[in-house]
């Protein structure tokens, strides 16, 4: 098995290559739920001291499972533990360190069923990866429906249902997602094919996007958001308040419009490379290895900030405020100037504003 240096690794299997504008549909896929296969591929991680291996090497500023105590991760525990010396599971072990973390592996079960079989070959035949990587990815997919059969995860499952169902419930009127995608297409003046927020009790506190195509066709992108709950109530996991649910799907939303453009404008970009040793430790505390990923978080954080304040000055700032000083993302004030200026310009020429100028214009901002 050889894969590429893990700091590689997942960045390149999160990577937009290029999304086609088509008109909005009101009518778009729109879904809240719960992935059968992510909470098989937690029940198997669970079983591993990955965790552990990752803070050790500081490869991340965070665990990837969550650190919370309520009920449903203790009958993780109890139920899955008893496999942690299973072949499958020091299989994943394997691989995963070598980089096989964070997104990659849901990327590779979003092309398969729900009975773990590939659906969508065209994805591991075209990643930008080894033929060795390629393949031990296929064979993680069949060492997890493995390690499905063996700890009976199908039963598990179908007996945690109804806390699964109470999870969705709970957290279904907290945002509108079908608003939430209006002002984002509205303002980017595109769309995508689907938008899937994926609630994840094992995962850590925070939220990942990743972008699916149905077999590698050129348009109809989704989106599937995945969401890491914040604390506890009542024994059951809560992805946040109201406005911090809200805040967590706008920005995983925007990932992969803003990743559109810093894969379009990749030499452009690159230009300011030098500006990542000045904030480094921020960057990478957040997962972000590189200039690349730092500027795509950079951006899609101030748009983040644009959309949820919705006009409103103050709350505009406040959240400069925090997100510059207190997380220390210092270049966002500057950014969002730009966007605010630019963006301006554009909407009273255009009704449709003209966002690859906007873009080039709001990172040549970064000149100051």
């Amino acid at each position: 098995m050889i894969f590429l240096q893990r700091r590689i690794l997942f960045p390149l299997l999160l990577i937009v290559l290029h999304i086609d504008s088509y008109a909005q549909n009101p009518h778009k896929n729109v879904s809240l739920d719960v992935n059968t296969n992510f909470e098989l591929f937690y029940a198997m991680y669970l079983s591993t001291d990955v965790d552990s291996v990752i803070m050790a090497d500081k490869y991340s500023g965070f665990p990837l499972t969550t650190q919370l105590d309520f009920d449903l991760k203790r009958a993780y525990f109890n139920h899955f533990s008893k496999y942690k010396h299973a072949p499958q599971v020091k299989f994943y072990k394997d691989i995963a360190s070598q980089g096989f973390l964070f997104g990659a592996p849901f990327n590779a079960l979003l092309r398969v069923d729900s009975d773990m079989h590939i659906t969508d070959s065209c994805y591991f035949n075209e990643l930008p990866l080894p033929l060795e990587a390629r393949e031990s990815i296929v064979e993680f997919i069949g060492k997890l429906r493995e390690f499905r059969d063996l700890s009976a995860f199908n039963d598990f499952y179908r007996q945690h249902q109804p806390q699964y169902d109470a999870i969705i419930e709970t957290h279904k009127e907290k945002a509108d997602l079908h608003h939430l995608v209006s002002q984002i297409e509205d303002y980017f003046g595109w769309g995508l094919n689907g938008y899937h927020v994926v609630l994840s009790p094992m995962m850590w506190p925070g939220g990942m996007s990743l972008t699916y195509t149905k077999n590698c066709a050129e348009n109809g992108k989704d989106i599937y958001v995945c969401i890491g709950p914040k604390s506890v109530a009542s024994g059951m996991p809560v992805f946040g308040s109201d406005d911090e649910f809200q805040t967590v799907i706008v920005h995983e939303l925007v990932h992969p419009f803003i990743m559109h453009y810093c894969t379009k404008y990749r030499e452009e970009v690159q230009k300011y490379a030098h500006l990542y040793d000045q904030n480094k430790q921020v960057y990478q505390e957040n997962g972000c290895p590189d200039w690349f990923s730092a500027i795509n978080e950079l951006l899609t954080r101030t748009v983040e900030i644009i959309i949820n304040a919705n006009g409103n000055d103050q709350q505009a700032m406040q959240e400069i405020d925090h997100q510059s000083n207190d997380l220390g993302f210092s270049y966002i004030p500057v950014l969002y100037r730009a966007f605010d200026t630019f963006y301006r310009q554009e909407i009273r020429k255009e009704p449709h504003p003209d966002f690859d100028g906007i873009f080039l214009k709001v990172l040549h901002s970064l000149e100051e």
